[in-house]
C-alpha cells in the first residue's frame, strides 16, 4: 500500500479474548426521550446533506490502493491528492470495481468540493442505477463553470444522457429490459457519439478511446445495440496499448473477443489483464474468460482463484461484506466451475460451501438474488451431483447448504438432487417421496398459473381491451409459469426414470432418463449394460463439447475401456493426464480408471505435474494475493462507555458470548427510537438464542437517563457523545463528518460475523435473529488452510521450460 492513512485502532488482546457475539446498531442524533419531531428541510439522522444519491454507497474515507492501473485523467483541481484519487477511481472504473471507484471519487470531492469531475466519476460508478447517477451528475452540473472545456465535454455527455440539466423528481431505476426501448437506445447512441467527439477532439488522450470501446460493449449488453465493427474497436484498443501497454483496457479487449471462435485474438490481453491492475479482483477474473473459451481450464482456474483471493483480501482488510461488491458472487461462482473442470473437487466444494456460509443481507445476498448464497448452493449441487457424492448430498439435506428455497424451480431442483442420491444409495422409498414432492410443486405451479391468467383476464376486460389484447395479457401472465413447469418437468421425468430402473423396468427407465435433465456422462454409464454402442456415443458427444474438462474425459476413457476400445481408451487417458495435476483421485470417476492406469504401467497416483505455458503472463504467488476463502475479522476495538446512570459498561461484560451491538443516533432520531422499540419485543428471543444486546447512542448519560426514565429498554444503552467508538467501528461518514446507523454481530471469539452500516437503522429484527442463529451455527475461527481437505494434494507445477516450481494453486 502507498499513502494509506494510519489504520484504526488494532483489536486489543483483551478484546480478542473477551468479546462476545455483539450486534451494534448506530444512530447519530442527540438523545431526548420525548416523541421525536423531524425538522422540515433537515435531512434525517444518518442521511447525507448533499441529497439522496449520497446516502448509499461507501461513506468511509478512501486511501490510495496499490495496483489499480496505470492511468491518468487530468482534472482541474489545486489539490494534488485529488488528482491521485481521481486517477485511482478511473482505474477502478475500468476494472468494474464500482463500489471502490465511487469511494475514490468521493475522496476527490472531499478534497475539492468544486471539482465537477468528482461527481462525474460518482455517476459513472453508478451508470445503471439511474436515480443515483442522476443525483451525482446533477451535482457535477452545478460546478460546471469550474471545469475546463475538455472536462465540460465529459460532463455534458453524461448530463445529456441522464437529463440532468434541470431538477427532476421522476428519475427511477430501470429494469434491464426497459433500457432496450427506443428512448433509451437513442440516449445510448447519443452518448457514444459524444464519446466519439471526445476521441476526435483529443486524439492523444487514451481515456476517451477506452471509455468508448467499453460503452459500445455496454450498449450491446444493456440496450441491445450491436457493435457495428469489432475490428474498429480493436483498432482503438491497439492505439491505447501502443501508448500504454499496461492500460487496464485489456479488460475491454477480452469482452470484445470472448467467444470460442475469436478468443485467440485476446490471449495477450488475458495474460496482461490481471498484471495491469493487480489490486482489482475483476481484472484477474477476466483472463479466465479467454482461457476457458480456449479450453485451457487450468489457466482459467488460476486466474479465477487470483480474483477470489484479491477480493477476499480487500473485503477482510476494509471490512466490506462480500456481496456489497456487485460482481463478487459472479467471480467466485465461476471459480467453482473452473475448479470442477480441472478435477479439484474438494476445493470447488469448499468454496461453494463458503459462498453459502457468507453473511446474508436483504439488500445484497439472499437465496433468491443472483448472489453468493444462491450461486453457492447451485454450484455445490452441481459439483456434488457431477462427482457422485451421494452420501454427502444426503448428509447436507437438512443444512443451510441444501435449504429448501422459495422458488418452485429451486425446490424442484433440490428434490431432484436428493432423489438422484437416493436412487444411487438404493433408497427406493425415499426416491418415491422426492418424486411425490415434485408432483406437489407441479400442482402448485399449475394452480398459480391458472390464477395469474384469470386475474390478467379480469384486469384486461375491466380496462375494456379487445379480445386479442385480453388473450395476449393472459398468455403473458401465464408464460413464466409455463417456462418453470417445463424445467420442473425435466426434473420429474429424470426421477421417474430412476424409479423405473429401481423396478428393473430398463427400457422405460432409460427412455425417461434420455429425455430428463440427467448429466450426460452419468447417462452414458447407465446405458453400458444394455447398449454399449449408445453408451459410447453419449460419452463421446459429451467429451467432444468439453475439451480439457476432467469429468467428461475421464468418463470417456472408462467407457472406451469397458467397451473394449482399449487403444482409444489409452489415448484418451494419456491426454487426460496432461491436465491431471489437481485431480482428486478419491473421486469415483478417477477411481474407475485405476485398472487402465495399472495396465499402462502407471503408479496408483498417476497424475503428472502441470506445465505453465509461457503465454500466461506474470503470475504472483497466490498466497501473496490473499486468502482462498473469506472469513470474519476481529473487532477493531473494545470499548467501555457510561450508561444513563454514569456506570461504566465494557464490552468484556459479554465475555465469551455472542452479542448484538446497535449504534443509534439518539432519542431525537425518530427512526432510531423505532428501531429500539422494534428490538425490545424480541430481546428475549435473542437472549434465548444466546445472543446479548447492547446499544450505543450518540447521546450523553443525562439524555439517556431522561429518555428511559418512564419506559426502560431490556438492554443496556451506552453513551458516546464524542463519537469515539462510532469512529473506531467505522459507523461514521468520514466525508460529511457525521455518525451513521450500524449493526454488528460479534461472536464469542471477538469475530464480526455480520454488519450493517447505513444511513438508515436496520429494522428487520426477526430476519436478523434468524441470520444470527445461522451464522453462529457455523464453526468459529479462521478457515482451513488452503488446500485442506485434499486427498494427497496436487502434483507440483512446472514452468514452461520444464523446471520444477512451487505449486501454484
Amino acid at each position: 500500500m502507498r499513502d494509506r492513512p494510519p489504520p484504526l485502532q488494532e483489536p486489543c488482546m483483551l478484546c480478542r479474548i473477551l468479546i462476545a457475539c455483539v450486534v451494534v446498531i448506530t444512530c447519530c442524533v442527540p438523545c431526548v426521550r420525548a416523541q421525536p419531531v423531524q425538522e422540515p428541510n433537515v435531512p434525517l439522522a444518518g442521511h447525507s446533506h448533499h441529497g439522496a444519491a449520497f446516502n448509499e454507497g461507501p461513506r468511509q474515507s478512501a486511501y490510495l490502493v496499490e495496483g489499480c492501473g496505470d492511468v491518468h485523467f487530468e482534472i482541474t483541481s489545486a489539490h494534488a491528492r485529488a488528482q491521485r484519487f481521481f486517477d485511482q477511481g478511473i482505474g477502478q472504473l475500468h476494472g468494474f470495481w464500482y463500489f471502490e471507484a465511487e469511494r475514490s471519487f468521493r475522496q476527490v470531492a472531499a478534497s475539492d468540493p468544486d471539482c465537477a469531475m468528482a461527481y462525474w466519476g460518482m455517476a459513472m460508478a453508478n451508470f445503471y442505477n439511474e436515480p443515483r447517477a442522476y443525483g451525482f451528475i446533477r451535482e457535477g452540473f452545478k460546478h460546471r463553470d469550474k471545469a475546463s472545456e475538455r472536462e465540460r465535454r465529459w460532463l455534458d455527455a453524461l448530463v445529456k444522457y441522464f437529463g440532468a440539466s434541470k431538477e427532476r423528481k421522476d428519475v427511477k431505476k430501470l429494469e434491464r429490459g426497459d433500457r432496450r426501448n427506443d428512448k433509451w437506445k437513442a440516449k445510448a447512441r447519443q452518448f457514444v457519439q459524444d464519446l466519439e467527439d471526445l476521441v476526435d477532439a483529443y486524439p492523444d488522450d487514451v481515456e476517451p478511446k477506452a471509455f468508448l470501446v467499453n460503452q459500445l460493449w455496454l450498449n450491446q449488453r444493456h440496450h441491445g445495440i450491436p457493435i457495428s465493427s469489432k475490428s474498429a474497436n480493436s483498432a482503438l484498443l491497439d492505439q491505447i496499448f501502443a501508448a500504454n501497454p499496461k492500460h487496464p483496457a485489456h479488460h475491454y479487449r477480452i469482452h470484445l473477443w470472448d467467444t470460442r471462435r475469436t478468443a485467440k485474438r485476446a490471449v495477450k490481453s488475458a495474460a496482461n489483464s490481471g498484471p495491469s491492475s493487480p489490486g482489482i479482483a475483476h481484472q484477474w477474473h477476466m483472463g479466465g474468460h479467454i482461457w476457458a473459451q480456449l479450453h485451457r481450464h487450468g489457466a482459467a482456474a488460476w486466474s479465477q482463484e487470483a480474483s477470489a483471493r484479491v477480493d477476499h483480501a480487500h473485503m477482510m482488510r476494509d471490512r466490506v461484506l462480500p456481496d456489497e461488491i456487485h460482481n463478487y458472487a459472479h467471480n467466485n461462482e465461476w471459480l467453482t466451475r473452473s475448479l470442477r473442470n480441472i478435477g479439484a473437487v474438494h476445493d470447488a466444494t469448499a468454496l461453494a460451501k463458503n459462498m453459502v456460509e457468507l453473511p446474508r443481507h436483504p439488500k445484497w445476498n439472499t437465496p433468491d438474488k443472483r448472489s453468493s448464497s444462491r450461486y453457492g448452493r447451485q454450484r455445490l449441487i452441481e459439483t456434488l451431483e457431477q462427482y457422485e457424492q451421494w452420501e454427502e448430498i444426503l448428509r447436507l439435506e437438512k443444512t443451510m447448504y441444501l435449504e429448501e428455497g422459495t422458488s418452485a424451480e429451486h425446490r424442484a431442483d433440490r428434490r431432484a438432487t436428493l432423489g438422484m442420491a437416493r436412487f444411487h444409495l438404493d433408497d427406493v422409498k425415499g426416491l418415491e417421496r422426492e418424486l411425490t414432492a415434485i408432483g406437489t410443486i407441479v400442482d402448485g405451479e399449475k394452480k398459480a398459473r391458472t390464477k395469474a391468467g384469470d386475474e390478467a383476464e379480469e384486469k384486461a376486460i375491466a380496462a375494456q381491451r379487445s379480445d386479442d389484447a385480453v388473450s395476449d395479457a393472459m398468455r403473458d401472465a401465464m408464460k413464466p409459469f409455463t417456462r418453470r413447469l417445463r424445467t420442473i418437468g425435466r426434473h420429474r421425468q429424470m426421477l421417474e426414470g430412476f424409479l423405473a430402473l429401481s423396478r428393473e423396468e430398463w427400457k422405460k427407465g432409460l427412455a425417461d432418463l434420455d429425455k430428463g435433465r440427467l448429466f450426460k456422462p452419468h447417462l452414458a454409464r447407465l446405458h453400458l449394460d444394455s447398449d454399449k454402442k449408445k453408451a459410447l456415443k453419449i460419452a463421446k458427444d459429451a467429451a467432444k463439447r468439453k475439451t480439457g474438462v476432467a469429468y467428461e474425459n475421464a468418463n470417456l476413457a472408462y467407457i472406451q475401456y469397458t467397451c473394449g476400445e482399449t487403444e482409444d481408451a489409452k489415448k484418451t487417458f494419456e491426454k487426460l493426464r496432461e491436465y491431471s495435476s489437481r485431480f482428486d483421485l478419491d473421486m469415483p470417476v478417477f477411481k474407475r480408471l485405476a485398472p487402465l492406469a495399472k495396465e499402462l504401467g502407471h503408479d496408483a497416483d498417476w497424475r503428472v505435474a502441470s506445465v505453465v505455458p509461457g503465454d500466461v503472463g506474470d503470475r504472483p504467488d497466490h498466497d501473496a494475493l490473499g486468502p482462498f476463502r473469506w472469513s470474519p475479522m476481529p473487532v477493531l476495538s473494545s470499548f467501555t462507555l457510561p450508561d444513563g446512570n454514569g456506570k461504566s459498561v465494557g464490552l468484556d461484560r459479554w465475555k465469551g458470548k455472542p452479542v448484538l451491538i446497535v449504534f443509534f443516533l439518539g432519542f431525537d432520531c425518530l427512526h432510531c427510537v423505532e428501531q429500539l422499540q422494534a428490538l425490545s419485543p424480541v430481546a428475549k428471543k435473542f437472549q434465548e438464542a444466546g445472543v446479548g444486546i447492547v446499544t450505543v447512542g450518540s447521546c450523553t448519560p443525562a439524555q439517556i437517563k431522561k429518555s428511559v426514565a418512564d419506559a426502560p429498554f431490556p438492554f443496556p444503552i451506552l453513551a458516546d457523545p464524542a463519537l469515539t467508538t462510532f469512529k473506531q467501528w467505522r459507523v461514521h461518514d468520514d466525508f460529511e463528518k457525521q455518525a451513521l446507523h450500524g449493526t454488528f454481530l460479534v461472536d464469542g471469539q471477538g469475530l464480526v460475523r455480520w454488519q450493517d452500516i447505513s444511513y438508515e437503522p436496520f429494522m428487520e429484527v426477526d430476519w436478523l435473529l434468524a441470520e444470527c442463529q445461522r451464522l453462529l451455527a457455523l464453526p468459529t475461527g479462521q478457515p482451513l488452510a488452503d488446500g485442506a481437505g485434499r486427498k494427497g494434494g496436487p502434483r507440483p507445477v512446472k514452468s514452461s521450460n520444464g523446471e520444477g516450481n512451487k505449486e501454484r494453486r
